[in-house]
């Protein structure tokens, strides 16, 4: 399962902190430490300072890809930021001589207007996207409803003629906290875009679940297991906690992706369990 490390975010006090300050050690340190974790993707977000937000996704983009060598996860919900982000982070790769590296945009949903806004730039800079489950009349309550707006996504993905392998299909994490059926709806959801999208692949930005409630470590690490035997392919997650990459290794093993369990005897013998 793709793991896409989300330690980058402007949400987190101490990550906005570095950001206003320029921190450059604090944010390559956050960097490696989740390559080193086993991060496939470095997620980058620079969305709380919203009147400086451009600014400060570019600075975010030179800073991480001086210390990394995994693509980077463009996230803003405004397709000015991911405009600017693209073209920065593309001529980096060109003066690096790192053009097979491609971007991930994050995020694009079932708004019409949004999709127009982005899609070009998809196509342009050749990226993966991660397509919300949500439009402009918000977040549907139902799970079939939800899978209706991963049609529409799709839909406008073969109208700027994007492989459908480029595509991940969000599912749309709310907090159970705020309604004790939410895991229950994203469960049912993710089953049914398998089943309808096969060829599709899903992630989940998986902290959301646990959002406002104590240990919300245990509480993430329970549901990503939940999660992957029903067929989620990649996460948006915090690589840095152990344990959930334990519960990542182990389920692993449990659903048959460990060939004789010896990806698991390997974490056990490096005390990675």
């Amino acid at each position: 399962m793709l793991i896409i490390g989300e330690c980058i975010n402007s949400t987190t006090p101490e990550v906005l902190d570095a950001i206003a300050k320029r921190d450059v050690n604090f944010i390559r340190e956050l960097a490696r430490g989740q390559i080193e974790a086993g991060a496939e993707y470095i997620d980058v977000n620079a969305g709380a300072r919203i009147d400086t937000e451009l600014e400060d996704m570019e600075w975010l983009i030179k800073t991480v890809n001086d210390v990394v060598e995994v693509p980077l996860s463009i996230d803003s919900a405004n397709p000015d930021t991911i405009k600017h982000g693209l073209e920065i982070y593309d001529q980096l790769l060109k003066d690096n001589n790192k053009t097979e590296i491609k971007a991930m945009v994050n995020s694009i949903n079932g708004e019409p207007t949004h999709c127009e806004k982005v899609l070009p730039l998809v196509k342009e800079y050749d990226c993966e996207v991660i397509g919300l489950l949500m439009d402009e009349n918000g977040i549907p309550s139902e799970p079939e409803d939800r899978v209706k707006i991963g049609s529409k996504i799709i839909d406008q993905l073969n109208k700027y003629k994007i492989p459908i392998d480029k595509l991940y299909l969000d599912m749309v994490i709310q907090p159970i906290s705020t309604d004790s059926g939410k895991g229950i709806t994203i469960l049912e959801t993710l089953k049914l875009v398998k089943q309808e999208f096969p060829e599709v692949k899903t992630v989940l930005g998986l902290s959301n679940i646990s959002f406002g409630l104590p240990e919300k470590e245990l509480i993430n690490r329970t549901f990503l297991a939940m999660l992957m035997v029903n067929g989620l392919d990649a996460a948006i997650m915090n690589p840095l906690d152990r344990k959930i990459l334990a519960t990542l290794q182990t389920a692993k093993m449990l659903l048959n992706q460990d060939e004789f369990c010896m990806n698991y005897i390997t974490a056990f013998r490096d005390g990675r369990l």
